[in-house]
């Protein structure tokens, strides 16, 4: 799953849980549940958001490094064809 798409699914989330938090907020019973059970699904979407967010923080941290070893590596090829160029001095 891309990063895009996990920082979509914590968004979704933190949506839910707003619209839960809202419920228990207001001590509205609904949706087939009491006000209780929303400020306890909302804990959990939080949790849900939160382990979403971690795995987004991972995979781009991943990508990043992924990243920086390949322009290092063009890097390091430009630098040996301009030494190879020049006779051997950079």
């Amino acid at each position: 799953m891309s990063v895009h798409d996990t920082l979509t699914i914590a968004a979704i989330k933190v949506s839910v849980a707003r619209s839960d938090y809202r419920q228990w907020a207001d001590r509205a019973n609904g949706d087939g549940r009491t006000y209780v059970g929303a400020g306890h699904d909302a804990v959990q979407r939080i949790d849900d958001a939160l382990t979403a967010l971690h795995e987004a923080r991972r995979a781009l941290a991943r990508e990043l490094r992924a990243d920086e070893d390949e322009r290092a590596a063009r890097i390091d090829a430009m630098l040996a064809a301009r030494t190879a160029q020049n006779g051997g001095e950079a």
